[in-house]
């Protein structure tokens, strides 16, 4: 789910608060279903897609 959320952000021909918004609204549904009490109770369902957007990118750019 993270992953095609990031190849969506990454085909955006240049970076637009108002596109990268839309796209995470969009995903922002299914990922709440797999997150934890503790993670609802922690941050918003966002911010944790956010990150792990962020951690993919890091795996992908070998920890860079």
């Amino acid at each position: 789910m993270a992953r095609e959320c990031l190849n969506e952000l990454k085909n955006l021909p240049k970076y637009d608060d108002t596109a990268v918004t839309t796209i995470l609204d969009k995903y922002v549904p299914d990922f709440q279903l797999i997150m934890t009490d503790h993670q609802r109770a922690k941050s918003t369902t966002k911010n944790w897609l956010r990150q792990y957007i962020v951690n993919l990118q890091k795996e992908i750019n070998n920890g860079y």
